[in-house]
């Protein structure tokens, strides 16, 4: 069933953050698609069926028609709420998973979200400046109704709300929390935020395998992370920060 615009838009209640959405049947990448039609404070396009989604280090995204939940949030930087937006999306979409669902949803550093231990949603933040403005743009995907068959090829361990609860649920519903969610999450302290993060994250206290920017393989215990949102990762008693890489568990 496509994406039904007045459902979300009645669950947002009030608010008027997230009332600016497009929607479209199908499209090849959300992200692309708010660059081309940003043009004020902010703007969410979601669609049913996303043909060339990309993901983080230029990986590709793959969402099931009708059953994913494909969108983008285009925001003004006003140097204010750009500010570790990665982690404050992460932190929403986990809280409101665990809300919704009863599920068990935590962040895999920097931002992917996982239910035991498989991807559930993912997140891509670009940004550029467009008219002199500097305009933030954050992807979202996260599995809903998707069947386990579904996600056989996705190159990772995957899973959906669905597998994991065997419960359908309400993409409209999801959405209009999610974004109420990161509109009182946008100007949070960040101290706070990192609280919220390190409090979420999957791995705390483990040992991981850490790729840094330059593929150098790295192996110690992941600590947690800092107010600039890099990984402190302890390396034989010693700590090191990385603000790039590729986290293994």
């Amino acid at each position: 069933m496509k994406f039904n615009i007045p459902d979300y838009l009645s669950n947002l209640d009030n608010q008027s953050f997230g009332k600016k959405i497009l929607y479209l049947p199908e499209t090849k990448s959300t992200n692309d698609d708010i660059w081309e039609n940003f043009n004020n404070d902010h703007l969410i396009i979601i669609t049913d069926n996303q043909t060339s989604g990309r993901g983080q280090r230029g990986s590709e995204w793959i969402s099931q028609e009708f059953k994913s939940l494909t969108f983008s949030i285009g925001i003004l930087d006003d140097n204010k709420n750009s500010k570790l937006i990665s982690l404050k999306s992460a932190i929403s979409i986990a809280k409101i998973i665990n809300d919704l669902t009863g599920l068990n949803a935590l962040i895999k550093w920097p931002n992917d979200i996982l239910i035991n231990n498989k991807k559930v949603a993912g997140i891509l933040t670009e940004s550029k400046i467009k008219n002199d403005k500097r305009i933030i743009n954050i992807g979202i995907g996260i599995n809903v109704n998707n069947e386990l068959d579904e996600l056989s090829n996705v190159g990772q361990p995957a899973t959906s709300l669905m597998i994991e609860s065997n419960n359908k649920f309400s993409r409209e519903i999801l959405l209009a929390n999610l974004i109420k969610c990161i509109d009182s999450i946008l100007y949070k302290n960040n101290i706070a935020i990192i609280n919220d993060w390190n409090k979420l994250c999957a791995h705390k206290n483990t040992s991981i395998t850490f790729h840094d920017y330059k593929n150098k393989l790295i192996k110690g215990k992941f600590v947690g992370i800092d107010k600039e949102g890099r990984a402190i990762i302890d390396i034989n008693g010693k700590l090191s920060y990385y603000l790039n890489g590729e986290l293994t568990l």
